[in-house]
């Protein structure tokens, strides 16, 4: 059986596994990748394995390899490396006896390879994000096209049919002027890990059920974890114009330069799970990477 027949192999019925098919990298373990370089991870692996595998008598086997921590400690998990039993399980090597140095360049070569097809399904990912912006009155489109275009991030801009928007740079969908017409089209057509611009708490919580990201015009970003607080406040918000028989409330200030701006810096800005400036960051090294 040649190399290639057997890393087929081998990793198919990891995939098959339901305990080693549920690790992936998480952002935080792509980006250390990123800023370390795979030589740098190559060695953290080689050093891991050396001092935690290749010894024939291991005190704690079974328990020396975290499940968190390090990207090459997931790996170890996905791809059975990580203690001598679930070696001599999937990789045919016997416990008791230390690890010659092909074997230890083997599992090596095995958490690396488990390692770049994770990196490659983020940047496929990343390649694959798009924009989409709800235009109607909405004042930063100019901004968002700008970023986008810098970064060659595909962008859309949805509006109905009582407003007429024309972009060089951005696909323009014209929705019938239906209630809520452009916010169903928006949400049927955003994936995961896009990004929507929008004013509408309702949006962005239906943006955030299907695992996209969304941003205030503000520059406040909608999260799991504020979101049912806003939409909580739109709702009293609704309930004191009933009791006041008022159709609307006090309007929101005239939108200024430093709004602009503000929102310009959170567009871009690094949040908890990571948005547009971590993705623009990617899709500069990926840039750098294929020159």
């Amino acid at each position: 059986m040649t190399k290639d027949e057997w890393y087929r192999q081998l990793f198919e019925r990891l995939g098959n596994s339901k305990f080693r098919s549920s690790f992936h990298l998480k952002q935080k373990d792509i980006d250390y990748i990123n800023q370390k370089g795979l030589d740098t991870i190559r060695q953290h692996a080689k050093d891991f394995i050396a001092k935690r595998e290749a010894p024939a008598f291991i005190a704690n086997d079974g328990k020396q390899t975290p499940m968190r921590g390090h990207p090459v400690f997931i790996a170890q998990h996905a791809t059975a490396t990580c203690c001598r039993e679930c070696i001599r399980k999937w990789h045919k090597m016997q416990p008791g006896r230390e690890l010659s140095q092909v074997q230890q360049d083997y599992l090596v070569d095995i958490i690396m390879t488990w390692i770049q097809k994770e990196t490659g399904k983020a940047e496929k990912e990343i390649m694959k994000m798009q924009i989409f912006v709800d235009a109607d009155a909405c004042p930063v489109v100019g901004i968002v096209e700008e970023i986008a275009e810098k970064y060659s991030i595909p962008a859309t801009l949805l509006c109905d049919t009582n407003h007429v928007l024309y972009s060089d740079y951005s696909e323009v969908i014209v929705v019938g002027a239906g209630a809520d017409a452009v916010d169903y089209k928006l949400i049927s057509i955003c994936h995961k890990g896009d990004v929507v611009v929008s004013q509408d708490y309702g949006v962005a919580a239906m943006a955030l059920g299907k695992e996209a990201y969304a941003i205030h015009q503000s520059g406040k970003w909608y999260t799991n974890e504020n979101i049912d607080q806003m939409l909580m406040e739109r709702h009293r918000n609704k309930k004191a114009r009933r009791s006041s028989h008022k159709n609307h409330m006090k309007g929101p200030r005239k939108r200024t330069e430093e709004d602009d701006v503000r929102f310009a810096q959170s567009f871009r800005k690094t949040h908890t799970d990571g948005k547009i400036k971590r993705r623009c960051s990617e899709w500069d090294y990926l840039r750098k990477r294929q020159l």
